[in-house]
């Protein structure tokens, strides 16, 4: 099973991945991250946002190619990469870790929180998870009817439903 930090990273990762930045500037960047903040999970820190510019900078002069460490690209690449998309939704603790990602943009009615549900997408203000909202609505065929299944008013359903097809 997958968890959160490991979800946080790979949202990262996949993110480098769709610029093209090669996996091996990718895993550079990780260590150099891992190796200056001491944490195992350094993409999940909040601290990532301002030193992470310069640690994926000198991972992409010791492992990228000439087109990808361009100065400008490689600047453009990393704004492009975390502000604000990557980093949008997600909670910080006091320590700086991710402890919470709304994944739905300008909502929080979703929440994956490693505190609830195993960090699975719940309904944020009913803690149903919303798999299995969307499992009800499947076999009843009616908003109102899960709506009163789960006792979660229908706009809640909507939203698991929602976020369902676009997780899919």
């Amino acid at each position: 099973m997958i968890g959160f930090r490991d979800l946080m990273e790979l949202r990262i990762v996949k993110a480098f991945r769709n610029h093209d930045v090669p996996l091996q500037v990718i895993r550079a960047a990780i260590e150099g991250a891992k190796a200056m903040f001491g944490i195992e999970y350094p993409f999940t820190a909040h601290r990532f946002l301002t030193d992470g510019k310069s640690i994926f900078s000198e991972a992409l002069q010791e492992h990228g190619d000439a087109e990808i460490t361009d100065l400008a690209k490689r600047q453009l690449v990393f704004e492009h990469v975390f502000r604000p998309a990557l980093y949008a939704g997600i909670e910080f603790a006091g320590d700086g870790q991710a402890t919470r990602w709304f994944p739905v943009q300008r909502s929080k009615a979703i929440v994956l929180d490693p505190q609830i549900a195993f960090g699975k997408p719940v309904l944020t203000d009913y803690g149903v998870r919303t798999e299995i909202v969307a499992e009800g609505f499947k076999a009843e065929k009616n908003k109102k009817t899960v709506a009163s299944l789960f006792d979660i008013p229908v706009a809640a359903v909507e939203s698991a439903l929602r976020y369902e097809r676009m997780a899919a």
